[in-house]
């Protein structure tokens, strides 16, 4: 069977969640460790509801401290088959804790997000260049070094390595200096990472904000620099760690600063994620007030990069993007799938122009692209064929003499599968429509559209078309029981005319009685 990708999709996308073992708040339920993972399992799959769309997970960003060891067994469970079929993607996030410090005395959180292609060569390219002084020693983020950091701190050699790398994770604070300069020395690896900063009061960018309020700006400039080093961290950033409405708005270019000012001061557009954040089973998959971070885009890093390209369009936070509400509201409206396939018993090894074929269709807008002759027309007319749409004597691919007269038509057959599981019947693609079958879809094909542009006496038929598709938009308590755009219009016309009518009247016995 022939696959075919549907396009980009609403998916529900969770950047931040945390796991049984993380360097901090593990507040996780279970006996040991192991029953922790056990159970942290079982609240993903008991959290997807493959009925429901807001409850399908596609792409999860495991998010420790200074460290992908829970990531790595996220992505076994999910190589090996152990998370439920919808999730599409493991990531790893790292979360850092950047100087400079926030109005509350608490360090910003910035995330980095890999491409799993590289996750293997993070410990020497990423945590092995992060540093961090303390007494005589500077000590990197390699899981070694932590445990050093961690003995080193708190006197005593004797903690184990996992006590030692929290302790480490509780102090290990990143110059954002020093983690600019990694990047701008390793372009490949800048390439593949995602820089998220989170932008809450206490531990975000606009805690800086705050900040500032604490100095006076002198001539020394002190509050302009702490404005500057908010800048340069959400220019060093690719989004940002927010739900706030305000910051949604803003980062796009759509508040107070308009899209050339938020660029100026951020050097692009960026889009706000969400993520639960979760440091406890009740939370998994699960924000506070359904923020759910929605992403149109293909579960790939690349996908992620592409949301970031364009991020008015392809992010969306809160309980479900509008067209996910409309598809199912209306289900039967949408084509799901287009089947072709050969007739059996018509094979011919010598003509095969279409071998069980399954093309998924996009619930939003979907553009047919190729060369002339490589079956753009074919596609479209299919649909129609199988929709009973009208002017079929207008299509180009099903009505071509080499099609038809050469008995291909007769060897091949289609149908269609709305949203709401219901599917046409099967069709040779030699069916002809009769005038009494119902249309299921508007289709215009390109010969028939040609034609009404082209003859200025037909321009009415055109007309006529745009009003057939503008009433199938009209819901049906607005149609007022009428059949056609013509049958409503003139209702509403006979409508106006009487109650223009009764205001004469009116007008006419106030003028008498004034008399």
């Amino acid at each position: 069977m022939a696959k075919y990708p549907r396009g980009a999709e609403w998916r529900r996308w969770e950047l931040h969640i945390h796991t049984p073992g993380t360097l901090k708040n593990d507040n996780f339920t279970g006996a040991n460790i192991d029953d922790k993972w056990c159970n942290y399992f079982s609240s993903i799959k008991d959290y997807i509801d493959i009925i429901n769309p807001e409850k399908i997970i596609a792409v999860i960003a495991i998010t420790d401290y200074l460290s992908i060891d829970n990531y790595l067994k996220v992505k076994s469970n999910f190589i090996d088959g152990h998370l439920p079929d919808t999730i599409k993607l493991v990531l790893p996030n790292v979360e850092l804790r950047i100087s400079p410090i926030t109005g509350s005395e608490t360090p910003i959180n910035i995330h980095c997000i890999f491409s799993p292609e590289i996750d293997s060569e993070l410990e020497s390219r990423f945590f092995g260049k992060l540093k961090f002084p303390f007494g005589a020693t500077s000590y990197s983020a390699t899981r070694s070094e932590l445990v050093r950091f961690g003995r080193d701190f708190n006197s005593d050699q004797s903690l184990n390595e996992n006590e030692a790398r929290k302790i480490a994770a509780e102090q290990f604070i990143v110059n954002y200096g020093d983690l600019k300069k990694l990047f701008d020395e390793d372009r490949e690896l800048r390439d593949k990472t995602i820089i998220i900063v989170s932008n809450k009061s206490g531990d975000g960018a606009s805690g800086l904000r705050n900040h500032c309020d604490y100095f006076i700006q002198d001539n020394n400039g002190s509050r302009s620099q702490l404005q500057a080093t908010r800048r340069s961290l959400y220019k060093l950033s690719d989004a940002i760690f927010s739900s706030n409405n305000n910051d949604i708005k803003h980062f796009v270019g759509g508040g107070v600063d308009c899209k050339d000012e938020v660029i100026r001061t951020c050097g692009s557009l960026k889009p706000c994620f969400h993520g639960s954040d979760a440091h406890e089973n009740s939370k998994v998959f699960e924000p506070d007030g359904k923020r759910y971070c929605w992403i149109k885009a293909d579960p790939t890093f690349d996908g992620l990069l592409q949301a970031i390209n364009e991020p008015i369009d392809r992010v969306y936070i809160g309980e479900s993007p509008d067209v996910l509400g409309r598809v199912k509201l209306n289900k039967t409206k949408y084509i799901s799938e287009l089947s072709i396939d050969t007739i059996e018993g018509k094979d011919d090894a010598t003509n095969i122009w279409f071998k069980d074929n399954k093309i998924p269709i996009n619930y939003e807008l979907v553009a047919i692209i190729g060369n002339k002759g490589s079956g753009k027309s074919a596609l479209s007319d299919i649909i129609g064929m199988c929709a009973d749409a009208e002017h079929s004597k207008d299509f180009l691919f099903l009505n071509t003499n080499k099609f038809i007269k050469k008995g291909f038509a007769e060897r091949f057959c289609a149908n269609i599968q709305f949203t709401s599981g219901t599917k046409t019947e099967i069709r040779p693609l030699s069916y002809v429509i009769k005038p009494t079958d119902t249309p299921k879809v508007q289709y215009l094909p390109q010969h028939y559209f040609e034609t009404v542009c082209n003859e200025i006496g037909r321009v009415e038929f055109f007309r006529k078309e745009i009003e057939k598709v503008v009433f199938q938009y009209i819901s049906e308590d607005k149609r007022l029981k009428k059949n056609t755009f013509d049958e409503l219009i003139d209702y509403k016309k006979e409508c106006i005319d009487s109650e223009i009518a009764t205001i004469k009247m009116q007008l006419e016995l106030i003028k008498l009685k004034a008399v």
